[in-house]
């Protein structure tokens, strides 16, 4: 079953060294380090942001891929700097260009910032190494109950579709001069809201008809075999994941 084309694509066709390894290890991993990534502090955290983007070139993802969610990360993030930067004053200022500048409200600003960029990133690369198929068999093996994984299966597979609903709907209005100007851009915005929710309700119907007509007995996923981990993913984990924590909680004690 294809779950999301484009994430499927680009999970099957990574030839990164990530790729090869279990599903268990990248997602303990990815917890271990998006952990890391909420409670590490000062030059510790720089570090831990430059180890991110190391694991960036190692999942050998394409940049198409990359930049929507990535410009997004930083616009937010640039926001939130700007931000801090304004309404948290601490240390002792100096007068540059006429402006009050905070030494130690700069770098928590840059800090706090970066974190929102680092946690999306360890997102991308985790999502673009491992299948939706092996995500979710994995978290079946966890014993999350199976109406939780279906209900997250059905909303990230209708998050694609509608997405491209969407599109289509408005490049058709654009064509007809759809946005040309801010009251027609108004009137469009409406209408291609409305028409989502009509294709989304349509898309749900017939889905329930094929699954009918199909024989539908009350599951929609059935968990598949994921390769266990190595014994030297085992190495991996210790040293690249409960290591860092121990080092962490040493330098918080």
């Amino acid at each position: 079953m294809i779950i999301a084309p484009e994430l499927e694509y680009i999970a099957y066709n990574n030839k990164s060294l990530l790729r090869g390894l279990s599903p268990f290890t990248k997602f303990l991993l990815t917890i271990i380090y998006l952990s890391l990534n909420l409670f590490l502090k000062g030059h510790h955290f720089i570090f831990f942001f430059f180890y991110t983007l190391l694991l960036l070139l190692i999942s050998r993802i394409e940049f198409k891929y990359l930049s929507k969610p990535l410009f997004m990360a930083s616009l937010t993030s640039l926001i939130l700097f700007i931000a801090k930067l304004h309404f948290l004053k601490k240390g002792k200022p100096f007068i540059f260009f006429m402006l009050d500048f905070y030494p130690e409200s700069f770098f928590d600003a840059l800090t706090t910032s970066l974190r929102i960029v680092s946690g999306v990133l360890l997102i991308i690369i985790f999502m673009s190494t491992t299948t939706i198929k092996e995500f979710l068999s994995l978290l079946r093996s966890f014993k999350v109950p199976i109406i939780f994984i279906e209900i997250f299966l059905i909303i990230f597979k209708y998050i694609f579709i509608l997405n491209d609903e969407g599109v289509r709907i408005k490049n058709a209005q654009t064509v007809r001069l759809g946005y040309s100007g801010f009251r027609r851009k108004l009137e469009s915005l409406g209408i291609l809201f409305g028409m989502i929710v009509l294709r989304g309700l349509n898309k749900g119907s017939s889905m329930s008809e094929a699954l009918m007509v199909r024989g539908y007995n009350g599951r929609l996923f059935y968990p598949g075999n994921f390769p266990l981990p190595k014994i030297y993913e085992y190495l991996i984990i210790l040293i690249f994941g409960l290591f860092p924590v121990l080092v962490s909680l040493f330098i918080h004690v």
